[in-house]
Formats: C-alpha cells, sequence, structure tokens
C-alpha cells in the first residue's frame, strides 16, 4: 500500500475551472460531482471525482492521522495553488473522525461554511481551498476503480 497519494499535476484544471458563485450554487456544484457512482466502498474515505472526465479516486483513512496539503510530505497531497502545504488533518478514533485546518491560507470548509475543527459525518462536503471532496463513512455505491489506501504511521 502506498504511504502517500497523490492528485496529479493536471488537477490544476479543476482550480481554474469555473466554480458557480455563492454557497448554494457551490454546494450544488460539488454535489453535482458526486451523482450517480457506483463501486462498492467501505468509510471512512475521502473521495474526489474530476468534473471533466468523471474519473474518481477514494482515499481510504486507515491510519489514526491523516495529513493533507500540498506538500510532498503529506499523506493525500493535493497540486494546485489553493491547497496550502500544510492543509488540515484528520483524526481518526473509535468514536469520532475531527478535521483540523492547519491555518491554511484559503481555509477548509464543511458543507458550505469554513471550519476550523468539524466531526466529521457521512456524506459531508469538504473544500480544502476550492478542492471539493466528498467525505463517506459508511458502505456506499460509489464509481471509479481507482482505490488509494492511505496507512501511515502514527
Amino acid at each position: 500500500m502506498p504511504s502517500s497519494s497523490q492528485i496529479p499535476p493536471d488537477a490544476e484544471a479543476l482550480e481554474a475551472s469555473t466554480h458557480p458563485s455563492g454557497i448554494r450554487q457551490r454546494l450544488s456544484f460539488i454535489s453535482t460531482l458526486f451523482r450517480d457512482l457506483a463501486v462498492d466502498v467501505s468509510g471512512p474515505n475521502l473521495i474526489w471525482r474530476d468534473p471533466e472526465d468523471g474519473t474518481v479516486r477514494v482515499f481510504q483513512l486507515l491510519a489514526d492521522r491523516t495529513t493533507i496539503g500540498r506538500a510532498p510530505g503529506n499523506d493525500i497531497v493535493l497540486s494546485i495553488r489553493s491547497v496550502s502545504r500544510r492543509h488540515a488533518k484528520i483524526c481518526c478514533t473509535s468514536h469520532r473522525i475531527v478535521l483540523t485546518d492547519l491555518d491554511s491560507a484559503n481555509g477548509t470548509s464543511v458543507n458550505g461554511k469554513m471550519s476550523a475543527t468539524v466531526d466529521l459525518r457521512d456524506g459531508m462536503q469538504i473544500e480544502f481551498g476550492s478542492f471539493p471532496m466528498l467525505f463517506c463513512n459508511q458502505p456506499s455505491q460509489l464509481g471509479g476503480d481507482n482505490q488509494d489506501s492511505v496507512s501511515t504511521q502514527t
């Protein structure tokens, strides 16, 4: 299993693509990305779907602590400018899964609200900067066969 998962640099197209303005429109845009997906996945996971070609990436959160950011040392590397080098972390315990923004420049929003720390629930829509992902913590039907396991030493 890889110790680091990276969204390829061509994901810059996502940042350059036109995002609808306004929170409701933005959430609708993100919801549209994850509609009609079809592959078995058990959580906890972060799911990303390329808005241009529909490619789906599933990042299984197997470690107690997973870091997300632009720098190569993160567990999940998102290579777009709106994501800080050390953007956020997700900590998993037996009772809670907590997302914490690491004082990133562009912030982390959950379901359209900027959040410093939030307990994640299944189906929450997360934006790291302008990079949309879906949090899934239940067995679901999600699309694509590109599944990455993120398991790091804690």
